[in-house]
């Protein structure tokens, strides 16, 4: 059970991190202009239901992968 359990938390840290790259991408290329949304805001309420706060948490885990915290971001989700 307990490694049945570790295997699914490193499925979903693996997911999260390429979700978290995909919103970094689509936040530095203002994804939400050409799609007539309002602000990065609407975007994500819109397109995906997660609040402006959620996809900047998505960011920090980015953020905190980058700088080489491989711990402290699984906090951040």
């Amino acid at each position: 059970m307990t490694a049945s359990l570790r295997a699914a938390m490193d499925d979903v840290r693996r997911t999260v991190v390429v979700l978290a790259a995909r919103v970094r991408d689509a936040h530095a290329a203002h994804v939400w202009t050409p799609l007539g949304y309002p602000s990065w805001e609407a975007y994500c309420a819109a397109e995906f239901g997660i609040s402006r706060a959620h996809a900047y948490r998505l960011l920090d885990v980015v953020r905190a992968l980058a700088a080489g915290d491989q711990r402290s971001w699984v906090e951040v989700i």
